[in-house]
């Protein structure tokens, strides 16, 4: 599974009640989970993100005009060794919104900014059986850093996660079907924060 990463902005005089570090969630939305799917079937994956967005424990709001969260969105095969991350292998990906760059293992998500906001569908199709884990997450890390954001706290770390927020039946309990303890021993929060879900293509 890919990581979230970690940066460090800059400020002018952070205030010292800041949390630890700062924590941003972006929504999106899936449809068509099921605990099986068929080859055939359809998923789709929107985004539609605010460009000002509350931190999580403060709930200030810091503008995320013209930026960039370093997305990537994947699906993995977890259930044979090695574990299967070839996401274009695996899948069709047709981007309806956005653009959507794959080096093989990954797709790069790129959304477009519109109506104070960035926008980003993708649909995808199956072409191989099995049991899988969608994700999605931001890969900025202190060699590649997210933007620097302007309002209190921002010399503080940052965290951006994803929010599944239209849908519940996420079949984290499947990931106990993996041969890969990583899988099997996976935290719930992690999983959550990464808009994991799973399930069966038969």
């Amino acid at each position: 599974m890919a990581l979230c990463g970690l940066f460090l902005a800059s400020c002018d005089g952070c205030k010292n009640d800041c949390p630890s570090q700062l924590e941003f969630y972006l929504p999106l939305q899936a449809y068509g989970i099921k605990d099986t799917l068929h080859l055939g079937d359809t998923l789709r994956i929107q985004l539609d993100i605010p460009d000002k967005l509350a931190e999580a424990s403060s709930g200030y709001e810091y503008d995320f005009i013209d930026y960039d969260f370093k997305l990537i969105t994947y699906i993995g095969k977890i259930d044979t060794l090695p574990i299967g991350t070839d996401s274009d292998e695996t899948f069709n990906w047709t981007t309806i919104q956005g653009e959507s760059i794959s080096d093989g293992q990954v797709f790069r998500v790129l959304p477009i900014y519109s109506n104070h906001a960035y926008h980003y569908e993708v649909l995808i199709t199956p072409k191989r059986k099995g049991l899988f884990e969608f994700g999605m997450n931001s890969i900025a890390d202190r060699a590649d850093k997210l933007a620097r954001l302007d309002g209190p706290c921002s010399k503080q770390p940052m965290q951006v996660y994803l929010k599944l927020e239209n849908d519940t039946n996420t079949n984290f309990e499947f990931l106990k079907f993996s041969p890969e303890p990583v899988y099997v021993n996976l935290d719930r929060k992690r999983f959550d924060d990464f808009a994991g879900f799973c399930f069966f293509v038969k």
